[in-house]
Order: structure tokens, then C-alpha cells, then sequence
């Protein structure tokens, strides 16, 4: 029988062998070490490929949001707005000015309606978020078609039963057409905000771990780089320098890309398409008002009715630029802050042009606030034809001639932004749709030169 004092040299070699210890035994090795360094950087590498794809997939979902899901919707939406309040308000030109069919005013109130039609299908088609588009966009063409009876229904009547038919159609138009278009704007606005403000909170904190990832990635290879110095006497290896440059300018390449993303991003959305927003609304409330000034006309000896249509234009034009005409100047020359969409408009300048555009579209528009209210004077003091012919005259000094001016500046405003906002997002599209190639091929060009630089030294230690 064995002592109970002999050793058991199988069983204590074996449990000294296990896997944990083996593999802490190689790492006290040079080889080892070589090998960790090597998986090291290897795995940074690799979380620097995963994080900064992650920072480019946040920033491309953004950019599509603004540049191609909301942004497009939201001017649609404005756009429909606009073209009914045209069609609204030459549907009162046309019975002020008592003209036919083929009459300057009827055949301008087909076209807008056409082209609502149009927009409200291309709409329909591209609905993104169910009922918040589809609900508005149903209830702008089920109302429409009862708006165009009560003008065709007018036309056939005269007298009060006329009047009450347009009471009726305006009606119509201002409490639930137009209100369903702002829904529809409001509902694509709100997720337009909702979106960009998820972004602007996570971009920080998504791009924080990829250049966390990345200088710890250099770290590790810069490391590995002494270690060899020491172990090898070489002063330096090819191959790990070539992967710490690459990952250096990757970095550098990528903070500066993502950087420029973001800053033209938000001035996308907040330089451009504010302004475009405010400046789209102007020009809806402008045809709404506009209606209401002949509505006034058209109500001649109903003064409650006539008290309602000028209620309704002070209300818009309050909208519109919350200070009085005569007062315009002053406020331009000493750079007070009023509000309304112009004013919003004013405090918003960025692009090359914009400032004398939205200046020309304030003056033009204060131009046409004081015919308006000649119009007016005129039309409390019985001298209602001088109101009509002023209403309607299309020369210099009369109000037709006056929005229209206002238009024309207006429009130019507009489209400074719209091209400044289509220019961002075409730019930053085209910096994503190369982006993540980059970034792959930098990735693949580090690991292999990684590889190649520690391969011919841990080869060395092999027998």
C-alpha cells in the first residue's frame, strides 16, 4: 500500500496545465506579448470600423429625414396651401370684376385649382406617416369638391342667395381647407423636429466612442511599437507605422467629414429651411389676405360681413409682419426685431442676397399695406368705384401691381434659401456616398498592415 506522504507529480502537473494558465505562461513570453498586441490592435481596429459606422448610419438617417422624407412633404403641404389661397382669392377678383369664363381672374383660379389637385395626388401618393397626412389630405378633397359646387351654385343665383352661397364657400375655405393644409404641414414639421433633435442629442454621444476606440487603437499600436523596439532592436517597424498613420488620418478624416456633415445639416435645416418655412406660410397668409381685401368690396352694404373679412385680413397681415407700415423704416434703419414670418425672416439672414431680398419683400409688402389701406378710406367714405378701380388696377401705385411686386420679392427670397438648402443636402449626400468606402478600405489596409509588420517578428521565435 503507498505512503500517504508520496507525490502525485501527474495530478499536480495537470492541474497547473489548465487553459487559462497555459495561455497566461504564453503571454509572459515575447511571442506572447507580440500576439497580444496584435489581437489588440486588431480588435481596435475592428471597433473603430463598427463605431464609425454607427456615426454614419445616425447622420445619413438624418439627412435623408431633412432632405428627402419631411422637408419635401412640408413645402408640399405650404405649396397646397397657397395655390387654394390663390385660387380663393381669384375666385373674388373674379366676381368683382364680373368677367366670364374666359376672364383673367376665372381662367387663373382653373389653373390653381388644377395644380392643387395635382399636388393633393403627388401627396397622397407619398404618405410617410398614416392618418396624421392621410386624415388632412381626405378632408382637403371632399371639402374642395363642396367648395367648387358653392361657386358653381353662386354663379347660377344672384342677389342675397349669391352672397350666401360665398359666405358659405368662404366659409369653407377658411375653416376647413385651409386649416386640413396646416395640419397636413404641421403633421411632417413635427417629425421633421422630433427627428433632427434626436440627432443633434445622439451625434455627440455616437461619435464620442469611435474616437475613443480610435486613439485607444493608436495607443495600442504605438505601444506595440516600443515593445519591438525593445525586444527587437529595430528602430522601427514598417508595417505597424504604416497601420497608426492610417488610423490617424482615418480619424482625423472622419471628425473632420462627419463635423462638415453636421454643419450642413443644420444650416440646411435651420438657415435654409426655416427661412423657407416662414417665408412659405408668408406667401399663403398674403393670398388669404388678399382675398379678404376684395371680399370687403364684394360685401359692400353688409357691414358685419364686411367687419369679419377686415377682422380676418388684420388678422393675417398681423401674421405676416406685426408692425405698421409707417413704422417699416425706422425699424429697418436702427435694426429693431419685430415680429412676424418676415420679421422671423429678418433674424434669420445667412446666404449671399438674402438680406436685400428679405428687405425689398418687407418694403414691397408695406408698399402694398398702404394701398390697402387707401382702399379702405375710400370705401368708408362711399367712393366704392375709386375702391375697385384701386383693388383691382394692375399699374404702378395700385394694389393688384402692389402684391404682385410683393410676390415677385418674396419669391426671389425663397428661392435663395431653397437653392442654399438643396446645395447642403446635395453635398452631403455626396460626402456619405463615400464615406463608409473609405472608412472600409482604411480598416483593411491598417489590419493588413498590421499583420505584415508583426508576422516576419513573432515567425522569428517559431522553431
Amino acid at each position: 500500500m503507498p505512503s500517504a506522504n508520496m507525490p502525485v507529480p501527474a495530478l499536480n502537473q495537470q492541474a497547473q496545465n489548465t487553459p487559462l494558465q497555459r495561455w497566461q505562461s504564453y503571454l509572459r513570453t515575447t511571442p506572447g506579448r507580440m500576439s497580444l498586441a496584435l489581437g489588440l490592435s486588431i480588435a481596435g481596429v475592428l471597433l473603430v470600423a463598427l463605431s464609425g459606422f454607427n456615426v454614419y448610419r445616425g447622420v445619413r438617417e438624418a439627412v435623408q429625414t431633412v432632405g428627402k422624407d419631411t422637408v419635401p412633404s412640408i413645402v408640399a403641404a405650404e405649396r397646397i396651401r397657397f395655390v387654394l389661397a390663390s385660387a380663393h382669392a381669384n375666385t373674388m377678383n373674379t366676381l368683382l370684376l364680373k368677367e366670364g369664363e374666359t376672364g383673367k381672374a376665372s381662367t387663373a383660379f382653373r389653373s390653381d385649382m388644377e395644380q392643387a389637385q395635382r399636388e393633393l395626388l403627388t401627396a397622397a401618393k407619398n404618405i410617410t406617416y398614416g392618418n396624421e397626412e392621410q386624415v388632412p389630405i381626405t378632408t382637403i378633397m371632399t371639402a374642395l369638391a363642396r367648395y367648387e359646387h358653392l361657386l358653381g351654385r353662386m354663379q347660377a343665383r344672384s342677389g342675397d342667395a349669391a352672397l350666401a352661397d360665398l359666405d358659405s364657400a368662404n366659409a369653407l375655405m377658411q375653416s376647413t381647407i385651409l386649416p386640413a393644409t396646416l395640419a397636413l404641414d404641421q403633421a411632417n414639421f413635427d417629425h421633421l423636429t422630433a427627428s433632427f433633435e434626436r440627432h443633434m442629442d445622439s451625434y455627440v454621444l455616437a461619435l464620442l466612442p469611435f474616437i475613443l476606440f480610435a486613439l485607444l487603437t493608436l495607443a495600442a499600436m504605438i505601444g506595440a511599437q516600443w515593445y519591438l523596439k525593445q525586444k527587437t532592436r529595430r528602430s522601427l517597424n514598417t508595417g505597424l507605422f504604416a497601420g497608426t498613420v492610417i488610423i490617424g488620418v482615418t480619424l482625423a478624416y472622419a471628425v473632420l467629414t462627419l463635423n462638415g456633415l453636421e454643419k450642413n445639416l443644420t444650416s440646411a435645416k435651420r438657415d435654409a429651411f426655416d427661412s423657407i418655412h416662414a417665408l412659405s406660410k408668408t406667401r399663403a397668409l398674403a393670398y388669404e389676405a388678399n382675398a379678404d381685401e376684395s371680399l370687403l368690396l364684394i360685401q359692400r352694404g353688409h357691414p358685419a360681413a364686411q367687419t369679419q373679412a377686415t377682422n380676418s385680413f388684420n388678422n393675417r397681415t398681423a401674421q405676416i409682419m406685426a408692425i405698421k407700415p409707417g413704422e417699416l423704416a425706422n425699424a429697418l434703419a436702427s435694426k429693431i426685431k419685430f415680429g412676424g414670418q418676415l420679421g422671423v425672416e429678418l433674424t434669420n439672414i445667412t446666404f449671399p442676397g438674402e438680406e436685400a431680398a428679405a428687405v425689398n419683400t418687407l418694403k414691397t409688402w408695406a408698399r402694398y399695406m398702404e394701398i390697402d389701406q387707401k382702399i379702405r378710406q375710400l370705401e368708408e367714405s362711399g367712393q366704392h368705384d375709386e375702391a375697385l378701380t384701386l383693388t383691382l388696377g394692375e399699374q404702378n401705385g395700385q394694389s393688384n401691381w402692389a402684391f404682385s411686386e410683393f410676390d415677385k420679392a418674396l419669391g426671389k427670397t425663397i428661392e435663395i434659401n431653397q437653392q442654399a438648402f438643396d446645395r447642403r443636402i446635395e453635398m452631403a449626400f455626396s460626402e456619405l456616398n463615400w464615406f463608409p468606402y473609405i472608412l472600409l478600405i482604411a480598416v483593411l489596409a491598417s489590419i493588413i498592415a498590421v499583420v505584415a509588420g508583426m508576422k516576419p517578428r513573432l515567425d522569428e521565435y517559431r522553431f
